[in-house]
């Protein structure tokens, strides 16, 4: 989920364990089961929120538009120093950032072998090519492997 529509959240998005929002970005439909995990987290920051917004982020309901972007900009710039620094100290060499998050989702669902279609629709894209573009290039040791079992299993070589 993008980190804006993240912010939007608010009590009626939920319902019988699920989320239904709208994307900000291109208004398609998101809705999805939430695992138990997440509705723990949920009900955590719903209690801190002071408004109708699940978390305690926005500080007024009243908010336009350009000042949630705005709103959404700033805290991005605290949360992704904070996961720069949670991947130093976890000792992965790795630039995370909370799109970054959102494209290894993505490849993570593309190493399970999940269709296209359903990877762009969790996204919430309008147009697949937007979820090729996202998937177009494999890791070089997820190619390196391909190679080796196709020579490994391959009774011509």
């Amino acid at each position: 989920m993008n980190f804006i529509d993240l912010l939007k959240l608010n009590n009626s998005n939920l319902y019988d364990g699920r989320l239904s929002s709208i994307r900000t970005k291109t208004g398609v439909h998101l809705d999805f089961k939430l695992q138990n995990h997440s509705l723990k987290i949920l009900e955590v920051y719903n209690q801190k929120s002071m408004n109708s917004y699940l978390f305690p982020l926005l500080l007024n309901e009243n908010m336009t538009i350009k000042q949630i972007k705005y709103r959404s900009h700033k805290l991005l710039g605290k949360i992704n120093p904070a996961l720069k620094e949670m991947m130093e100290v976890l000792k992965i060499s790795k630039h995370i950032t909370f799109y970054t998050a959102r494209n290894t989702f993505a490849t993570f669902l593309k190493f399970e072998n999940i269709a296209i279609e359903a990877i762009s629709e969790m996204l919430g894209h309008t147009d697949i090519r937007t979820t090729q573009a996202y998937l177009n290039k494999l890791p070089n040791k997820k190619l390196d492997k391909i190679i080796d079992d196709v020579f490994e299993n391959s009774k011509y070589f």
